[in-house]
């Protein structure tokens, strides 16, 4: 086989190989290796394709030389050049490489793959260096190039490589500050009092305040808010500059913080009339692009997007696409490397047929579009299929992605319930990603373990910046609540349910400020947390802000000798054992504990301090 003669011939080794196929006269003929071609019959070798190029085995023409991955062209005779900094080309038959996403970076030339900046930091498409990636508010670049939570007592307001900044004397501040305002003696535990436990990622000892409401006067500029001021979600930058409140009168409210107070009350307000837009209307989720570029909005029956080339363009003027139409569309939000998920409820027929199979029948999806050319200035890429995660028996409602790009949470309409999705690796599709109900016991109003909790009507979600907690607008029980695990546990199903404001009892009562326990919540509906953990909540005709959740100091454990108050800087009890007893530590990875023992105090084992 693979070979041919003339007609009437009476020897083997009249017998050549074919094009593709080479070998002696006689056999046997074996295609072309990969990356070789030839385009003649006969006894001649494969001829070679360019160091840039390479072909499937069996090649018969030159034209079947195609780039190599990391390089980009026509192939051919003439070759493939290698993808610059900033640039990869993953796949064969490359034309263009591609720019790495904004979050992303490539150092050397002619790569396959860009590298993912570290956690908690960004950067501009076609990042050629690490050191593009800049670090979040309240995060600093520390050895490993890793960008590392300002610890207690230290915050950091702007973006980039620079270093964490001591609060003033006689002050501390939270994990990850993000402005000196976030300092104050106040977070200051005292002797013999308590101490702030770094177990617990958000609190509900801080306090409820009103930012905005209708016909309310706007506390910086005099603004009179709309007496049909509605809001219905928010969303913040990743930077935590400003947010954006979308509102049922076809307004966007968008409260920029100054350089001089990082407080949301001392903020400026912009609003923005899309009252004419009839395409944006009913402005039910809305979501910022990592970048701050894109806003999206699903309105019930499309997702469209607001695109702008620069943060200095006005959103009046942006440029407006509409991504998906004539569907039932939930929430959105955007993942770290600038994808956008949304929720839907009817099946797409441009479905990749790759991922078609585990497409359920109900159409229930988190869909996730990928922006062209890594901008969504040009709308979806069409060189990439539509990619969806099927969810048997699920409703998904609201969905809320994790900064490192590892998660993404939704909720489950079906069973007023809480769902994760997760992968280990970012380079791996989500399609294999394993899908884990964390919240499915049905209507009801229970804190605790996850695996025991009840929400009611959940509606919006969000997902912290440190990802440790997913926190939910519980609107049935005019509630934020809050999913999180430990900083000691990767584990959601180690995570426990804990309710931040609001709750069942409110039911019929007007709003009102106060305390997070006392607080008066009325129809929660969108939510959004800043770097610092101050939570935004759109609640009925109001924007109210669940303010300083982490700095409240609790108790050390009956066993601890109460330490000095720097110890809420570092963020844990100093324990000692008393005359007669040992340190010991737990064999299943829990804290040491005391344990009887001959031994004197002072003799006690490491990790306790002795009383001199």
């Amino acid at each position: 086989g693979n070979s041919s003669s003339p007609f009437a011939s009476t020897a083997l080794v009249s017998c050549v190989c074919d094009v593709g196929f080479s070998g002696p006269h006689d056999g046997p003929c074996l295609p072309c290796q990969a990356g070789k071609y030839k385009n003649s019959s006969g006894s001649l070798g494969c001829t070679a394709c360019l160091n840039s190029t390479t072909s499937i085995p069996g090649s018969i023409s030159v034209s079947a030389c195609v780039c190599k991955p990391g390089y980009a062209g026509t192939g051919g005779f003439v070759g493939c050049s290698p993808c610059s900094p900033g640039y990869v080309s993953g796949s064969t038959g490359m034309s263009v490489c591609e720019a790495c996403p904004f979050g992303s970076y490539q150092d050397a030339e002619g790569g396959t793959a860009c590298e993912s900046c570290p956690t908690k930091s960004n950067s501009s498409s076609a990042s050629t260096s690490i050191f593009n990636c800049s670090c979040f508010r309240g995060y600093e670049l520390t050895d490993g190039a890793v960008c590392t939570a300002c610890t207690r007592g230290k915050y950091k307001n702007t973006t980039g490589t620079q270093q964490c900044l001591d609060c003033p004397e006689g002050q501390a501040s939270a994990v990850a500050s993000d402005s000196v305002d976030d300092c104050g003696a106040d977070r200051i535990c005292q002797p013999g009092d308590e101490v702030y436990s770094p177990q617990i990622p958000v609190s509900n000892l801080g306090t409820v305040t009103t930012l905005m409401r209708s016909s309310l006067s706007w506390v910086k500029t005099g603004h009179l808010m709309s007496s049909s001021f509605q809001p219905r979600d928010v969303t913040l930058s990743k930077t935590g500059e400003y947010a954006i409140i979308a509102s049922d009168d076809n307004q966007l409210y968008i409260l920029n913080r100054t350089s001089s107070s990082r407080e949301w009350a001392q903020s400026t307000v912009q609003v923005v009339n899309l009252s004419t837009t009839t395409t944006l209307q009913p402005m039910l989720y809305i979501a910022l692009s990592p970048d701050s570029l894109t806003l999206a909005i699903s309105s019930g029956t499309r997702v469209t997007t607001l695109h702008r080339n620069n943060t200095a363009v006005s959103w009046a003027t942006a440029q407006i696409s509409t991504l998906v139409s004539g569907v039932q569309v939930f929430g959105l939000d955007f993942g770290h490397d600038g994808s956008l998920l949304f929720c839907s409820n009817s099946t797409n027929s441009t479905v990749d047929s790759s991922v078609s199979n585990i497409v359920n029948n109900t159409g229930a999806f988190i869909e996730i579009f990928y922006p062209k050319a890594n901008t969504w200035a040009s709308g979806p890429a069409s060189e990439h299929a539509l990619k969806v995660v099927g969810l048997p028996e699920m409703q998904p409602m609201d969905v809320a992605a994790s900064s490192d790009g590892l998660f993404f949470a939704f909720i489950d309409g079906n069973v007023h319930g809480v769902s994760v999705v997760s992968r280990t690796s970012t380079s791996m599709s989500w399609t294999s990603a394993s899908v884990l109900r964390l919240i499915s016991n049905g209507n009801g109003y229970i804190n605790g373990l996850v695996e025991a909790a009840r929400l009611s009507s959940p509606t919006y979600l969000t997902v912290t910046l440190d990802d440790l907690s997913i926190l939910i607008s519980d609107t049935g029980n005019n509630a934020v609540r809050m999913i999180s695990r430990t900083l000691t546990s990767s584990s959601w199903t180690d995570g426990e349910v804990l309710t931040l404001a609001g709750g069942p009892d409110s039911a019929g009562s007007a709003s009102s400020d106060g305390s997070q326990t006392s607080a008066v919540l009325n129809q929660t509906k969108g939510l959004a947390a800043d770097s610092n953990l101050k939570v935004m909540v759109v609640d009925d005709i109001l924007l109210r802000l669940l303010n300083d959740t982490m700095s409240g100091c609790v108790p050390c454990p009956s066993d601890s000798l109460i330490p000095r108050s720097e110890y809420y800087i570092s963020g844990s009890c100093d324990y000692r054992c008393s005359a007669g007893s040992r340190d010991v530590q737990d064999p299943l990875g829990g804290p040491n504990f005391c344990e009887l023992d001959a031994l004197p105090v002072d003799q006690s084992c490491s990790g306790f301090s002795t009383i001199q």
